[in-house]
């Protein structure tokens, strides 16, 4: 199996994480949110903020730790940092 890069890794999690939280938040458990327009683009604002706290985390780690397996720790770490983000800024 050919590996794939960190980029692609990390934003198909933000993208599978984010549709999660849709279907069981915006969509009442089904993905009758798809319908509204403005639903994509907090969709887009969601998975953008969660890409891009996995790559800054990979980039800091990728100076400290020398390990194998550095992407799970960044998925580990970054996605409920992001959610976290997220949610403490919009409800602030």
């Amino acid at each position: 199996m050919k590996n794939i890069s960190d980029y692609t890794l990390f934003l198909i999690i933000s993208i599978a994480v984010t549709l999660f939280l849709f279907y069981t938040d915006e969509g009442f458990y089904n993905f009758q949110w798809m319908k509204s327009w403005g639903n994509w683009v907090v969709f887009v604002i969601y998975a953008g903020v969660i890409f891009l706290v996995q790559q800054i985390l990979s980039l800091i780690f990728r100076k400290i730790f020398k390990i194998k397996g550095r992407n799970h720790l960044v998925t580990a770490i970054g996605v409920p940092l992001a959610i976290f983000i997220l949610v403490t800024v919009i409800f602030r």
